[in-house]
């Protein structure tokens, strides 16, 4: 499943980074590393940008960096 498939509130472990190695890489920097808990706080109305929270910050993201992140759902 991909993050910005995520229902806001949804709590998510990211599995993979789908990406480009230079994409990949700025995700991997601001802290999207698999293993790592995810939650989607809030999506825009018109599906971008989301608000992820991650490591105990808020980070917005595009949907074009949403849909490269890989997770797996823990909690709804």
């Amino acid at each position: 499943m991909l993050f910005s498939e995520l229902k806001s509130g949804q709590v998510a472990e990211i599995k993979a980074i789908k990406a480009g190695e230079l994409h990949a890489r700025r995700l991997y920097e601001m802290g999207f590393l698999p293993h790592t808990r995810i939650s989607l706080e809030h999506v825009a109305t018109l599906g971008s940008p989301v608000i992820a929270g991650i490591r105990g910050f808020c980070i917005v993201l595009g949907k074009k960096d949403a849909d490269s992140i890989e997770v797996e759902v823990i909690s709804e």
